[in-house]
């Protein structure tokens, strides 16, 4: 599975890009990416499309996430 990034929103194409400019390996055993294909073919979604599902689908948590983790800035403190 290649991800387009044209097929992806500019808010979730600059997510990608932060998050592919870390170098590792995604690594999935031959019967998950065979039950992933299953279920793009049983979708009929290209895997891309399921990946920007799957992301849409966290949003909520994400939040959550952020708002867990992201301290408020000091008045003269720089942004990130």
């Amino acid at each position: 599975m290649k991800l387009d990034p044209e097929e992806l929103p500019q808010e979730l194409r600059e997510i990608t890009s932060d998050v592919t400019s870390i170098l590792g390996t995604l690594y999935f055993t031959p019967e998950v990416f065979d039950q992933l294909n299953e279920l793009c073919v049983l979708k009929r979604l290209t895997p891309t499309q399921l990946i920007v599902k799957a992301i849409n689908s966290q949003g909520v948590r994400w939040e959550e996430f952020i708002a867990e983790v992201m301290y408020p800035l000091k008045p003269d403190e720089p942004g990130i």
